[in-house]
C-alpha cells in the first residue's frame, strides 16, 4: 500500500515529466521490456562463452 504522501510525490513527478514531454507509461513499459541480468547472463552463456571455451568444443580429449 502506498501512503499519501508517497502517492502525491508519485504524481508530482509524472506530471512533471509530461510537462517535459515524456510519458511516464511509455517510460514504465520500456523499464518492463528490458531484459533482465539472468537473461543477459544466459544469452552471454549461449552465444558466445561456450562457443569459445575450448574445452567444450573439442570433442575428442587428443585435439587439445
Amino acid at each position: 500500500m502506498v501512503s499519501l504522501a508517497e502517492a502525491r510525490q508519485k504524481f508530482f513527478d509524472a506530471k512533471k515529466q509530461v510537462m517535459s514531454g515524456i510519458d511516464p507509461a511509455g517510460v514504465r513499459d520500456e523499464r518492463r521490456e528490458m531484459a533482465t541480468m539472468a537473461e543477459l547472463a544466459d544469452e552471454y552463456l549461449t552465444n558466445w562463452a561456450r562457443k569459445r571455451k575450448k574445452t567444450l568444443r573439442c570433442s575428442d580429449p587428443g585435439d587439445r
